[in-house]
């Protein structure tokens, strides 16, 4: 199925944004694979169905997501745009059910701002907390060394607060103690017990990431890949 989002090409053609995500793919469990793409770019989305049809092996294999960057590259140079370099696997999308509360470590915590420690991670705290993003870090003396953190703002205090998307970061000094298993179970527990569902998103070769998750209990639902094209800097 394509859907075409021409607000969003809009938004592009205006200069409203420099990421442009022309051509999306997504197939959920028991689902068909759902094709969004820009209404310019619509004769590759359908080009891309009549070649690679609709197994989950071939539209997520490197020669389609491959085929797919290379026939959008020239609109988005048209367009002074360039691909994304490191956009090019597709993803795992995962639902958290029950977490194994024993992976929680003592050194876990949860974050609201950085409270004068030395932060480790690449998680601005203070932004975090003011914007109503909920965070788990290990601190380990007076540093946070790794967390985990909603990846959008969440209001555990809203009944109608569907599912939240998290994401985990560990310093390259402090991995492998399992610190990145006790922040996700920690934010994830902590999710579940104000009934709020708990998505996470891997990259399909981000070998520690799948192993992470798979600690964790995650169930695969759906899979996806999008071509990604961030604006090319004006110099003046």
């Amino acid at each position: 199925m394509i859907y075409e989002d021409e607000n969003a090409e809009s938004s592009v053609d205006n200069g409203d944004f420099d990421i442009a995500i022309p051509f999306r793919l997504t197939l959920e469990e028991g689902g068909e694979p759902e094709i969004t793409v820009f209404p310019s770019l619509r004769r590759v989305a359908k080009e891309f169905s009549e070649r690679f049809g609709s197994d989950p092996e071939r539209i997520f294999s490197k020669e389609a997501v491959n085929w797919t960057r290379e026939r959008i590259r020239p609109y988005l140079t048209e367009r002074l745009f360039e691909l994304c370099p490191g956009c090019g696997d597709h993803f795992i999308n995962y639902r958290l059910g029950a977490v194994d509360r024993g992976l929680i470590l003592p050194e876990t915590r949860l974050i609201t701002g950085e409270s004068g420690l030395e932060n480790l991670t690449g998680y601005d705290f203070d932004a975090m907390d003011q914007f109503g993003h909920i965070c788990y870090g290990t601190i380990v003396g007076d540093r946070i060394v790794s967390a985990a953190c909603t990846n959008y703002p969440c209001d555990l205090s809203d009944p109608d607060e569907p599912e939240v998307e998290i994401g985990v970061e560990t310093h390259e000094d402090w991995r492998g103690r399992g610190f990145a298993a006790s922040n996700c179970a920690a934010l994830a527990s902590a999710l579940l017990g104000h009934g709020v569902g708990v998505l996470y998103e891997c990259e399909s070769e981000n070998t520690p990431s799948l192993k992470l998750i798979e600690k964790l209990g995650g169930r695969e639902f759906a899979r996806n890949f999008c071509v990604v094209g961030n604006r090319v800097p004006t110099i003046f």
